[in-house]
C-alpha cells in the first residue's frame, strides 16, 4: 500500500514567495539528482507537495521555471566570488580570493555547481529559450575586471578564459575525483590561475 504523503500546509496570505522560493528549490534538487524525466512542471510540483496547478502561479513554464534555478545558483557564486575579491587589498590578493571563493563554492555546492556549468538546466531549455544568464555575464565580467588589474599580457580575453577554465577544471576535479590526492585549496587555486597571476618580485 503507498505510503501517503503529508499534505502540505497552505501559505498564509501574502506568502506566495514562500511557494516560489520552495518551487525553485524542489526543481534544483531534482536536477542535482542527475535524473532528466523528473524534471517537468507537474514533478516540481509532487517535489513541492502542491498541486500542479500552483505552479502556474508563479512560472510561466518550465523554461521559466529552470531559468530562474540557474540565475539563483549563478547569483549565490556571484556573490561568494564578489564578497571575496572585496575583502582583499591589491590587485593579486583580490584575484586570489576571488578564485579560491569561486572553487569553495563550487566544491561546497557539487549539485548546484553541476546544474549550471554541468548543462543539467540549460540541455532542458528549449532552444529559443537558451540564453545567456544575466550573472553568469557579471560573474566572467567582474574576473576579468580582476584579471586586468594584474600586471600581466595585455590580452586580458585570454587570461579570463585561462584562469575560467582552470578554476572550473579544479573544482571537477576535486568533486568528481574527491579521494584522490589533492594538494591543498590554496595552491591547487593559484597552480590553476598559473598562467594568469604574475611570477617572480611581482608576485
Amino acid at each position: 500500500m503507498p505510503v501517503l504523503q503529508p499534505a502540505r500546509a497552505r501559505n498564509p496570505r501574502g506568502k506566495g514567495t514562500r511557494l516560489r522560493e520552495e518551487l525553485v528549490a524542489a526543481a534544483s534538487r531534482l536536477l542535482e539528482s542527475g535524473d532528466p524525466s523528473a524534471v517537468t512542471l507537474r514533478g516540481v510540483a509532487r517535489e513541492a507537495g502542491v498541486a500542479a496547478p500552483s505552479v502556474y502561479g508563479h512560472f510561466d513554464d518550465l523554461d521559466d521555471l529552470l531559468r530562474t534555478v540557474v540565475e539563483r545558483h549563478l547569483a549565490a557564486l556571484r556573490r561568494a566570488v564578489e564578497a571575496a575579491a572585496d575583502a582583499a587589498d591589491d590587485p593579486v590578493g583580490r584575484l586570489r580570493a576571488a578564485a579560491l571563493a569561486y572553487v569553495v563554492w563550487g566544491t561546497s555546492n557539487p549539485g548546484a555547481y553541476a546544474v549550471v556549468f554541468g548543462g543539467r538546466a540549460v540541455r532542458l531549455l528549449t532552444d529559443a529559450e537558451t540564453v545567456a544568464f544575466a550573472d553568469g555575464d557579471a560573474l566572467l565580467d567582474l574576473l576579468g575586471r580582476l584579471v586586468a588589474a594584474v600586471p600581466g599580457a595585455p590580452d586580458v580575453a585570454s587570461r579570463t578564459l585561462a584562469a575560467w577554465t582552470g578554476l572550473h577544471g579544479t573544482v571537477s576535479l576535486r568533486t568528481g575525483k574527491p579521494g584522490y590526492p589533492w594538494p591543498p585549496l590554496d595552491a591547487h587555486v593559484d597552480a590553476a590561475l598559473a598562467g594568469v597571476l604574475p611570477t617572480g618580485r611581482d608576485a
